[in-house]
């Protein structure tokens, strides 16, 4: 009895904190529910919901068994109904049927119960397979793959939050040629679907793909009011007629909808169009991870896991000059807060997959849209396996910077570093000489002088550089790796383990 009353009341609770779009008919469920899609799996929950006009009673059928939808009112004359299914371990496929007496059957045909994954971000996220490297190949082989579902939400922007998508690109599809082989930047996500295949051949059972991305958008705009609340005093909140780059807007509208639902975890490209002003991304990023999750924990009844995985892609190169600085480096460091790496204590249940060196200059569609979308899937999905599903054989983080302090130099015309690495399969690996830094500084001095540093060995798990003398009266204080906007040619960043690069660093010296 008392779980009755904990689920009936987890449900109110769901239902009541949003508000409904106008409903297409008298009895119906959510728009981005559809036949093929998935639900969440065992051990979480799923929740299916709709409206019924006149509030009439809605019972749900799902393997046998009935259930009495909770409804809420929504209007004078109409209701929210959701039915809270058991966990379900069986994949399938189910025919769900709700009936209401007044208004009769509808239903949802082959579901299946998996782990579903949103996708977000902008036009890096956005790109799709028939855009990507081997695209023909690629989209033949979807055919494998008919138990990854998918979804694609239209490009829709609101000033305040709705509780059903304002369009649909792609309703739920079996995955095939046709489904992932759609139109340039309308569907199918590349890195979502390389991803999520991946993620699919580790766990074999069903994967559900929701892509809700819109390209050239910035961070803000798909965060809450409550996220960015945690770092600005006065967000700019749109008020009307919104464009897809003010803040909170593609929340709204592309996010929030997907609340009720339960799922296991998200995966992100974005950062591009924070790249201009990328000093509060530190900041801003982390806190929409926060928001997103507890979000989703409170508004899917607690389905949810409240620390969901959360995936993102490091940004990749644009242009094709390793002299540029520009905004890039900072928010690949601001990705993991300010760490260089994660998980860490900030950023708990955090992947991601380092993609600067696999930038693309001859882009037919510019350099800041690489065509190699296939290795940051891969890369996203062996981090994801490590963190999102516990897999401890599996090795994916590339060599990470642990220390690095000056050494005694063997000519007294260079400045010696030895930089220590750690998370290091099967031995570190050299690939070019070029793309360390020493920062040279006086005491009162607020901006450092950056020199040039050669990579000359390797000595265990340690890489042995050298630069020239700081300037009379300044000494060496910091290093710093890779922080170009375009580092290096297609991997060939300096340091690899297992075929995974180093993510860019920086750190003072010892």
């Amino acid at each position: 009895m008392e779980r009755r009353f904990i689920r009936a009341l987890l449900a109110i609770v769901l239902l009541a904190s949003v508000s409904t779009a106008s409903a297409d008919s008298a009895f119906r469920f959510a728009n981005y529910y559809g036949d093929h899609m998935v639900l969440q799996r065992a051990p979480h929950s799923a929740n299916v919901w709709g409206v019924v006009a006149d509030c009439d009673d809605v019972t749900v059928e799902f393997n046998g068994k009935m259930y009495t939808a909770t409804m809420i009112q929504d209007g004078p004359a109409m209701c929210k109904w959701i039915v809270t299914l058991p966990p379900t371990t069986d994949i399938g496929p189910y025919l769900i049927t709700a009936t209401s007496q007044k208004h009769g059957k509808i239903s949802l045909s082959d579901v299946l119960f998996g782990d579903v994954w949103i996708c977000s971000g902008q036009s890096n996220m956005q790109f799709t397979v028939p855009q990507a490297f081997n695209a023909s190949e690629e989209i033949a082989k979807a055919a494998n793959y008919p138990h990854i579902r998918l979804f694609t939400a239209a490009l829709k922007a609101s000033s305040t939050p709705v509780d059903e998508l304002l369009g649909i690109e792609q309703q739920w599809a079996v995955a095939g040629p046709k489904t992932v082989g759609g139109s340039p930047w309308g569907y199918f996500s590349a890195t979502c679907w390389f991803f999520g295949r991946d993620i699919y051949d580790y766990v074999k059972y069903p994967i559900g793909l929701v892509d809700t991305d819109w390209g050239g958008t910035p961070v803000e705009a798909w965060s809450s009011p409550d996220a960015l609340a945690k770092c600005f005093k006065q967000p700019q909140l749109s008020q009307t007629d919104p464009n897809p780059h003010e803040h909170s807007v593609l929340w709204n509208a592309m996010i929030y909808p997907f609340l009720n639902m339960t799922i296991y975890g998200a995966i992100w490209y974005q950062g591009e169009a924070n790249a201009g002003a990328p000093d509060t991304y530190n900041c801003t990023f982390p806190a929409m991870i926060d928001d997103w999750r507890a979000k989703w924990y409170e508004h899917s009844g607690k389905h949810t896991d409240p620390v969901f995985p959360f995936g993102f892609v490091q940004l990749s190169a644009t242009g094709n000059s390793n002299a540029t600085v520009g905004g890039f480096p900072v928010i690949r460091w601001a990705q993991t807060d300010d760490y260089g790496y994660v998980p860490n204590k900030r950023m708990e249940k955090v992947f991601m997959a380092v993609a600067m060196d696999l930038g693309d200059p001859t882009s037919p569609y510019g350099s800041i849209h690489p065509r190699d979308k296939e290795d940051v899937g891969a890369r996203l999905a062996l981090a994801g396996r490590a963190v999102a599903y516990g897999d401890t054989k599996v090795y994916y983080t590339g060599p990470l910077a642990k220390s690095a302090k000056v050494t005694t130099p063997s000519t007294p015309s260079l400045t010696e570093v030895e930089v220590n690495f750690a998370e290091i399969f099967m031995g570190l690996e050299l690939r070019y000489p070029y793309g360390f830094e020493i920062g040279c500084g006086a005491t009162n001095d607020t901006v450092l002088q950056w020199i040039e540093a050669t990579a000359v060995k390797i000595e265990g798990y340690s890489v042995l550089i050298q630069a020239p003398n700081c300037p009379t009266g300044k000494t060496a204080e910091m290093i710093r790796y890779c922080w170009r906007t375009d580092p290096c040619t297609f991997k060939k960043c300096p340091v690899y383990s297992g075929d995974l690069p180093s993510p860019p660093f920086i750190m003072p010296l010892s």
